[in-house]
């Protein structure tokens, strides 16, 4: 019954009266092309003919024109190019430029700078990936989607998605979407999503090089080459860096190669393809307890021998089609992505516990774009719709080197079908709606040390719609609402069989393996109201208040050491941007959250969340007194929070904190000289904390001050 109501829904949004037109049947055996070319055969046939209907009935994605200006264009919200003031959704961009100034080691680094956003840590290196999107707290990083070039990044597992495995340097924009976008994404996107958009070659043929020094025994090379013709536009970085990091056993030490070219045989056609090899070996250690920090210090560690290793590789291709039909232009694509990653955990403590995993997953996802305009251009209306297909199979080996390992296979396999529509009317009027279904398929198919083989097979409906008004061109208000939702991981939803040595008996017992059967999805509610202000040109302002009712909201419950859901929960809070040209050569930047997410009902009914802050503020100002000079200073502030798993707030909030950062460069034509200070005061903070089984806090120290230094050349 759901799937036939979204198919309905479906074929409403795409396409209006004019399907009511089309041939009807007594019975419904058609299949879902057929379904999708009788309308069209109704709408287009009379006026171009049966070659568009098999043309915008064909698989395909998107994209609105091979070569476009992104100075105020975003993909993200609307899977396709899209006018930031035509869109009903907060969105922020970091591009290359800001990237270059703040010069910072992570992209976490530049995430966690906009508003809506905290960052939180256990590594103090680029491994960590604890960003946090609308105040999920300690499972944030499952609440947001991670996109590189429109590919998926999140792993199946509870791991999120790794930040590392693309380079800064390679980085052309960044594209912070706040809110739920699960209609356009699925699984994940409910606080927001993260678009990481790669360079490509542009004009000419280029090649860079850039070499950096710092703190910690930092030291970070990077070559590229690229360049831009009329048949191909092509790309190619390496990188490499290593760290001993700020404390025992935090090295971190990393290579990256990164591949992209265009080629475009024709005007109608062009052909992508990317794809980058990421291998990093890194230290873990571990959390520190107060005691620990009296005897040894902020940069011990518990766990001196236990370390990481990762290899990661994908390969994408997008094919585009793009045709122009009178009043409308459509672009048609078919994207693929292969991905391969393996990753090696040793953790030695009461014994040497290792994880093995080998992850293959592929991406499918055709998509269609048809853009229109009616009534003399008083209308333009932009309609996106596709299908998502995803696979992936995580081929686990884990367990203590004392015992057999627990050897499994998870598979997880999701279809999903959508349209979003966006209309802008009379120039002013903008009204956008999508739906969105998804099936899923988890399977768990344990070998050793004892067999079992269990499924799961959640399926769920998301919506959004959306109202704004644009007040000059540059400007607009506007109010949305989405539903959203989030399937469990992989190991939220199972636990393996295992071996133990069993103290009472002294034999070696096996622990079957769980399914947690009775975890539901997370299902949330999200309605947003918001200004984007461009009226003065030297002044952008961004604001908006948003109200998140979420329902079976995952988490993992220190009382019972499962994964649970909360009964029902409440995110709200209020995002502001601002950024001022104050006089000719002086820019002045300025975000604040506030935020509150707390438990209704149940047993942890009135409490806060963990590792959501009240308060968070970035500001910043940007000096350029010369040409090709510029120096840059911003303070980051980030309020206090409970800890993970302290549902019922009982221990001491993690305390607040203040950093400074100041960061200098000269540039020529040709060459770079640049430099910098991270947290100038050298304020000794914890990045993040944790209650364990017996109630006591374990903290992780961030860096204290670092000192950093580069040379670049281009020709």
């Amino acid at each position: 019954m759901r799937k036939r109501i979204v198919m309905i829904v479906l074929g409403f949004l795409l396409f209006g009266i004019g399907g009511a037109n089309a041939e009807e049947s007594g019975e419904q055996k058609d299949s879902l092309l057929d379904m999708v070319k009788k309308p069209l055969r109704t709408i287009f046939a009379p006026i171009h003919g049966e070659g568009l209907v098999d043309l915008v009935a064909a698989p395909a994605e998107v994209m609105l024109s091979p070569i476009i200006d992104l100075g105020e264009i975003v993909i993200t919200p609307g899977r396709t190019h899209e006018y930031i003031f035509n869109i009903n959704k907060n969105i922020s961009v970091i591009d290359a430029e800001d990237i270059k100034q703040t010069n910072p080691r992570r992209v976490q680094q530049m995430i966690s700078q906009k508003a809506g956003v905290v960052m939180s840590g256990y590594f103090g290196n680029a491994k960590d990936n604890g960003l946090d999107m609308r105040g999920f707290g300690e499972t944030g990083l499952l609440n947001y989607l991670v996109l590189i070039d429109g590919r998926r990044s999140n792993q199946i597992d509870m791991s999120g998605a790794d930040l590392s495995q693309i380079d800064l340097n390679s980085i052309e924009r960044i594209e912070i979407m706040r809110g739920a976008n699960s209609v356009l994404y699925g699984d994940n996107a409910t606080g927001g999503v993260i678009n990481i958009i790669t360079k490509r070659g542009g004009t000419g043929d280029h090649i860079e090089y850039v070499q950096e020094l710092g703190s910690y025994q930092y030291n970070k090379e990077y070559f590229s080459a690229g360049g831009g013709h009329d048949f191909l536009d092509y790309f190619f970085s390496y990188a490499y860096q290593d760290s001993e990091g700020y404390r025992l056993n935090n090295a971190y030490e990393a290579n990256d190669i990164f591949t992209s070219f265009t080629v475009k045989p024709g005007d109608i056609l062009d052909i992508h393809f990317s794809s980058n090899y990421h291998r990093d070996w890194y230290g873990q250690p571990g959390a520190l307890y107060p005691e620990n920090i009296r005897n040894d210090g902020r940069e011990g560690s518990r766990f001196p021998n236990s370390k990481g290793k990762t290899e990661d590789y994908y390969f994408t291709v997008d094919p585009r089609v793009f045709r122009e039909l009178g009043d409308h232009e459509g672009v048609l694509s078919s994207f693929v992505s292969y991905r391969s990653r393996r990753t090696n955990a040793l953790s030695v403590g009461f014994g040497e516990y290792e994880t093995n995993h080998h992850i293959v997953s592929l991406d499918f996802r055709p998509k269609c774009e048809i853009n229109s305009t009616f009534f003399e251009d008083t209308l333009e209306n932009k309609l996106v719709f596709g299908t998502d297909y995803f696979y992936a199979k995580d081929q686990v080996l884990s367990g203590d080197r004392t015992f057999r390992k627990s050897q499994l296979d998870i598979i997880k396999e999701t279809f999903g079908i959508y349209a979003s529509n966006n209309m802008l009317v009379n120039k002013r009027f903008i009204i956008n709606g999508g739906i969105r279904g998804e099936w899923a398929e988890f399977i768990f198919d344990q070998f050793q040390p004892a067999a079992s083989y269990d499924t799961q097979s959640p399926e769920e409906v998301a919506f959004d719609a959306g109202l704004g008004y644009k007040y000059n061109e540059r400007s607009q208000i506007y109010a949305n609402f989405a539903r959203s939702y989030r399937y469990p991981a992989t190991d939220e939803f199972f636990q393996s069989a295992y071996e133990y040595l069993n103290w009472w008996t002294g034999a070696v017992t096996v622990f079957p393996s769980v399914l947690n059967a009775d975890l539901k999805h997370q299902v949330g509610n999200n309605y947003e109201i918001g200004i984007k202000d461009n009226s003065f040109g030297f002044l952008n302002v961004n604001a908006s208040y948003y109200l998140i009712d979420n329902k079976n909201e995952i988490y993992y419950d220190p009382i019972t050491f499962q994964n649970e859901n909360y009964h029902h929960t409440v995110h709200h809070g209020f995002e502001f941007e601002t950024k001022a040209d104050i006089f000719e050569k002086i820019d002045a930047f300025f975000t604040y959250t506030f935020q509150k997410a707390f438990f209704v009902g149940g047993k942890y009914a009135g409490k806060h969340i963990p590792m959501v802050p009240q308060n968070k503020i970035s500001a910043g100002i940007d000096i350029k007194p010369i040409d090709g000079l510029d120096a840059k200073f911003i303070l980051n502030h980030v309020g206090a929070r409970r800890i993970t798993s302290d549902q019922v707030n009982e221990v001491a909030r993690l305390k607040p904190h203040v950093t400074f950062d100041f960061n200098v460069s000269y540039e020529t034509e040709n060459y770079r000289l640049f430099g910098g200070i991270k947290n100038i005061f050298n304020e000794e903070y914890f990045s993040s904390a944790a209650k364990d089984w017996l109630g006591n806090a374990a903290f992780y120290p961030a860096p204290e001050r670092t000192f950093e230094f580069g040379v670049g050349c281009k020709f």
